[in-house]
């Protein structure tokens, strides 16, 4: 388990409990929320067109084929283009971002197997050079392998 404090001064382990009470109600507890607009869209249609690596907060600018007409130079087709950040929901999965670095958007999303029971599914929407960058499929294949207690 891990120690020590988190950036605001609390204990991790109260964090990390109701971190899991929330993730254990997250289908039902969500059903009531406002959607965002990328929740519309499977993860298939979604891509990366620019990523903004300035920290503390760093965004990606995403695009959805055939979502809605922009007239933008050099941007490809019929396309609509979306701000999204750590924490955001995308895909109709429930998902949600869970990290934004230059190997593309980690994305946690929550699916029910055939019994009714809800798990988790990593998917990773990748940059241009991703399956090229050694460090970047070694991440995607650590993050696959490891388990969320």
């Amino acid at each position: 388990m891990k120690t020590g404090r988190t950036r605001l001064g609390l204990p991790w382990f109260p964090v990390l409990a109701v971190a899991a009470i929330l993730m254990s109600l997250a289908p039902a507890a969500h059903a009531s929320r406002v959607r965002f607009e990328l929740e519309r869209y499977d993860l298939a249609r979604i891509r990366i067109w620019n990523l903004n690596m300035r920290k503390p907060f760093p965004f990606a600018l995403v695009y959805v084929e055939g979502a809605a007409k922009l007239d933008t130079p050099g941007l490809p087709g019929e396309i609509g283009m979306f701000r999204v950040e750590t924490g955001d929901y995308i895909g109709k999965e429930h998902g949600i971002i869970q990290r934004i670095d230059r190997c593309g958007l980690w994305i946690v999303e929550l699916v029910q197997d055939n019994q009714g029971d809800w798990i988790e599914r990593k998917a990773v929407l990748k940059t241009g050079g991703f399956d090229t960058d050694a460090t970047c499929v070694r991440l995607e294949r650590q993050w696959h392998q490891k388990k969320r207690k």
